[in-house]
């Protein structure tokens, strides 16, 4: 770690045989004491293995990376001596490693260079075998349900796993992960989204510490038309004084948004919609004397279910 008085930038002044030596903490131009310490060692270096290429991510302190020149990558392959793979820039934390074949074991570790060549320490490396990755899962498929809609596909062989990725743009699934962790089987169920169109597609993996992650699946687009409420049943209604009451079964789709309730009187052709409601009863305050046939559709996003059977409320008697 720098010290506390080079990190805020305090200047330095020795006197020596009749002379300053100026040393500014990151100054342009200026001698800098920093360029000649050994850099702090990178830390939380890790791997995965996706597609067809090993992905390195580290961590180092954001306060030092002004005072290095970058970051030097090394591989050593099963038996060999490390060479170096890259010089990074020193606001990089992950590198691409594309020329490996499956099967073979390496080791990669990471240094911190100074802006004088000097090297960090190195962290422990850390030794990955990619396996040949499993292939993209096959027959994605969605269905709604009361919740949101449930996606199934076949499963890609035994000791597979799956993750779920979701966007709400075409073309960029496989980016965002929906499920929160890997998934032993071939299902998984999210709640709706209203707003937009939602692509869902799912990459097949192995439960090893460097996962194996294969290729995406298709995608599979979930727009609101999907999102149709079933049939209202059990209207019910029944003639008071102060109007005809009609209450109904709620339908089990959390996202219906609403109920619109239709009514035919007895000298008309068809139902006219009377009114709509969040709530499964609704209450006709200005019935016709001769009764009339009343009828519900649940609303979903963008579509209405059917409409219940149509009763016919007999008008009000009194007693």
């Amino acid at each position: 770690m720098r010290s506390s008085a080079c990190r805020s930038g305090l200047m330095l002044v020795a006197a020596a045989a009749g002379f300053f030596l100026l040393a500014a903490c990151g100054a342009k131009g200026q001698l800098s004491m920093v360029a000649y310490e050994k850099p702090d060692e990178v830390s939380n270096l890790r791997a995965v293995h996706r597609e067809n290429a090993v992905i390195l991510s580290w961590s180092y302190p954001g306060g030092e990376k002004y005072f290095i020149a970058g970051f030097v990558v090394e591989r050593a392959d099963s038996g060999q001596q490390y060479r170096r793979l890259a010089l990074l820039a020193a606001d990089t934390t992950n590198y691409v490693d594309t020329s490996f074949v499956p099967g073979a074991v390496y080791r990669y570790r990471i240094f911190a260079v100074s802006r004088k060549d000097r090297l960090s320490e190195a962290v422990v490396p850390v030794r990955v075998e990619p396996k040949p990755i499993p292939a993209p899962p096959a027959g994605l498929q969605a269905k709604t349900t009361d919740e949101g809609v449930e996606l199934r596909w076949q499963t890609a062989g035994p000791g597979v796993r799956y993750n779920v990725y979701k966007s709400t743009v075409r073309g960029t699934c496989g980016e965002s992960l929906a499920s929160a962790s890997p998934l032993d089987t071939p299902v998984f169920r999210d709640t709706v989204n209203l707003a937009s169109t939602v692509y869902y597609c799912v990459r097949s993996l192995y439960a090893t510490e460097l996962l194996d992650e294969g290729f995406p699946s298709a995608e599979h687009a979930v727009a609101h038309e999907m999102y149709v409420p079933g049939r209202v049943s059990e209207l019910r209604g029944i003639a008071a004084k102060q109007g005809v009451q009609l209450i109904w079964n709620e339908r089990p789709e959390h996202w219906v948004k609403s109920y619109r309730v239709y009514r035919k009187l007895q000298n008309e052709n068809e139902l006219r919609m009377i009114g709509e409601t969040v709530i499964p009863a609704f209450l006709d305050d200005s019935p016709d004397k001769a009764g009339a046939f009343y009828a519900v559709e649940a609303v979903g996003p963008l579509h209405t279910g059917l409409r219940s059977s149509p009763l016919l409320i007999s008008p009000y008697q009194e007693p």
